[in-house]
């Protein structure tokens, strides 16, 4: 829908308390926060890079044009 947004999230721990991620994180913002992905996939629409951490994964997926983040997914394994 056009109207839905990317809310702005804050995240907190020893190494990125007080930082924010927003739909303006691109990859390179986001591989300096939580390093290399685990595994990426990528086609003309998308690129998503995962990470994983004590059996909770984190896929965060980039929009293939602009390359911006356009969702953040977290799950257990």
């Amino acid at each position: 829908h056009p109207n839905m947004r990317f809310s702005v999230v804050r995240l907190r721990g020893a190494k990125h308390s007080g930082v924010y991620l927003s739909s303006h994180a691109d990859r390179a913002f986001v591989e300096r926060l939580f390093g290399p992905p685990k595994s990426c996939d990528s086609d003309t629409q998308e690129t998503i890079l995962r990470y994983s951490r004590d059996q909770i994964w984190m896929e965060l997926e980039l929009d293939g044009g602009s390359g911006r983040l356009k969702r953040w997914n977290l799950y257990s394994e």
